[in-house]
């Protein structure tokens, strides 16, 4: 049962970075053809902090943009956790958009 669980997991994954590629594919695209700007985008499973900066210092990405949800807690009021680490330790431009 387990090894079916986990092929149905891995299935899944595998179909999400599908999905995922070809929505920032599309607006990849868009943001070309209506603005006249390139845009690259990189999905990855995990999205946490380090890994995020580490890609953005590896690939010379300027400005990283990353979405705010806000639903960290009271402490994390107006920044997310992960956006606010990113914010702080990227050491490159970042642009937060709010996401709520």
């Amino acid at each position: 049962m387990l090894g079916a669980m986990a092929e149905t997991l891995k299935a899944l994954e595998s179909q999400l970075e599908i999905d995922a590629s070809e929505i920032l594919s599309k607006y990849s695209a868009h943001a070309k053809s209506k603005f006249g700007i390139w845009i690259e985008f990189i999905a990855a499973r995990g999205g946490h902090s380090q890994f995020i900066t580490e890609t953005a210092r590896e690939n010379n990405i300027d400005p990283v943009v990353v979405a705010s949800s806000g639903l960290g807690g009271t402490r994390w009021f107006t920044l997310g956790r992960v956006s606010h680490e990113i914010a702080r330790k990227a050491k490159l431009p970042v642009i937060v958009i709010s996401s709520l």
